[in-house]
């Protein structure tokens, strides 16, 4: 599968709720599990172009015109927990599909 694709699928449980734009507690929530995923799945070797089209794969390319500013903001945060586990000497959730996002020593 393409690292669009992947990151498509961990991002879905985020961006199917509609409420993913409220900026709201629980849809942050939503959106740090969902790169988990993300980190998970398609490792650290994607583009921002990569991660904004796999958004708008998933709310669909008619709400672009609406969302394409918070998308954007939310491609730059996601790019640096990209290059911050690209970096890292552990991942920082080596667990991310099981649930657990505790450090272990």
């Amino acid at each position: 599968m393409s690292a669009r694709t992947e990151i498509a699928k961990a991002l879905k449980p985020w961006l199917i709720h509609s409420s993913w734009s409220s900026e709201h507690t629980l849809d942050a929530s939503r959106f740090y599990r969902a790169m988990a995923q993300v980190i998970a799945n398609a490792g650290t070797v994607w583009t921002e172009s990569e991660f904004q089209n796999a958004v708008f794969d998933v709310i669909g390319w008619e709400q672009k015109a609406t969302f394409e500013e918070l998308v954007n903001e939310y491609t730059s945060v996601a790019m640096n927990i990209r290059d911050y586990e690209a970096v890292r000497p552990e991942l920082l959730f080596p667990d991310a599909l099981c649930g657990s996002y505790v450090r272990r020593p």
